[in-house]
């Protein structure tokens, strides 16, 4: 369960770590694309995590493997602010086309998965940056993924616990390859759910 504190996440840009053009991404018009650069704001805070493949189930109301639809700059992102301007939350409600359904039923082959990332600009506006929580990578299109989620907004779904809801099991998302290498309780945990889950996995990652 995601049970990041809001209160923490802006109350001071010391909780905001800047890595000045880490990303880039194109912006596409109806005569040309024009990428530009983003500054990637990692916010730092606090969630639950999990030690075993039977918690995340339990706490899962969806287990499916699906892919995304659209990259994730096509997303529209959630940005709300606190009374004194200041970024307080932050969401991508993302297509996930669902392949298959390992728990849990849903009528649709479409849902709304919230990623915890949100591409936005500044606070002076002049520039975009992505705000992303600790741990998390963008899922990206077309690729497979393991997702434990968990019902919020209606019918929207969001990754249970930052991360420890989301496997790429393709082996091609080298952005969650590079989490799991400082996310030691993650790459454990992913390991038992690869175990448990080894018919889906297609990569030896």
């Amino acid at each position: 369960m995601n049970v990041r504190s809001k209160s923490l996440i802006f109350t001071g840009l010391s909780l905001v770590v800047l890595l000045g053009a880490s990303l880039t991404i194109g912006s596409t018009s109806s005569k040309q694309s024009i990428h530009e650069p983003i500054q990637k704001a990692v916010v730092q805070g606090t969630h639950i995590t999990y030690s075993t493949v039977e918690e995340l189930e339990n706490r899962a109301d969806l287990v499916v493997i699906g892919s995304p639809v659209k990259k994730f700059e096509e997303e529209t992102a959630v940005v709300t602010y606190n009374q004194a301007g200041r970024f307080e939350d932050f969401y991508t409600p993302s297509e996930i086309k669902i392949n298959e359904i390992l728990k849990g039923t849903h009528s649709e082959k479409i849902i709304f998965v919230n990623q915890n990332a949100a591409i936005t600009t500044n606070l002076d506006g002049k520039e975009k940056i992505m705000l992303i929580d600790e741990g998390y990578s963008v899922m990206e299109k077309g690729k497979q993924y393991l997702l434990f989620l968990r019902k919020v907004n209606g019918e929207k779904f969001s990754v249970i616990a930052v991360n420890q809801g989301k496997y790429n099991i393709d082996g091609t998302d080298d952005g969650e390859k590079e989490e799991a290498k400082h996310d030691e309780s993650y790459a454990k945990l992913r390991e038992k759910v690869k175990s448990k889950y080894k018919d889906k996995f297609k990569s030896p990652y």
